[in-house]
């Protein structure tokens, strides 16, 4: 999974998708076609993140852009990397979050631990929820960097648009990581 993660980063999605179509035809030549099933899933995302990569966000600074989808007690968190106005790559986390935890909780605590360890801080933040801490963790990050970061909730526009791709990704993570088993119990809770 990390070397599929870093190929994927490296710009080698194509080669990832041509490995994974073959464990798929492997998984279902062998009839497990659960497992079949998410590959299939897998490619399906890939191809279609492949496609939105072509996205050109028209202010050409660095941004980043968390997305976040909730089922039950799993959340997941999608960060989008842009980079001088395009798109270069991101990340998936998935963490166990009691229903009682708000979004805006979950996303401050990512944002504290995230840039906390990584290297590259950019100039903008975009996130779903407004967070209670938001001016002493951009004075935080304002001060690693050097320079004034930015966190945001937009409300229109462009990075609407991009935080709304990236919850659609962190959605099809969770949902592509779940097994038939779950998804029947998941739509017996929604009747």
């Amino acid at each position: 999974l990390l070397n599929d993660a870093i190929r994927f980063l490296r710009g080698e999605a194509k080669e990832l998708i041509d490995i994974l179509r073959r464990k798929m035809y492997e998984a279902a030549d062998a009839m497990d076609y659960e497992r079949a099933a998410l590959y299939r899933d897998q490619i399906l995302s890939l191809e279609k993140t492949i496609e939105k990569q072509s996205v050109v966000y028209t202010k050409f600074i660095n941004t980043d852009v968390i997305g976040i989808y909730r089922l039950m007690d799993k959340v997941s968190i999608q960060v989008l990397q842009i980079r001088d106005g395009r798109m270069v790559g991101g990340g998936h986390w998935i963490i166990n979050a009691n229903r009682e935890i708000f979004d805006e909780e979950i996303v401050s605590s990512f944002i504290s631990q995230y840039y906390a360890t990584e290297l590259f801080i950019p100039e903008e933040i975009v996130i779903p929820v407004e967070i209670g801490e938001k001016e002493m963790i951009e004075k935080w990050l304002s001060e690693r960097k050097g320079t004034s970061v930015v966190i945001m909730r937009p409300k229109s526009g462009e990075k609407l648009k991009l935080l709304r791709m990236a919850e659609e990704n962190a959605c099809a993570y969770l949902r592509g990581r779940e097994t038939d088993t779950e998804r029947a119990l998941m739509d017996l809770v929604k009747m």
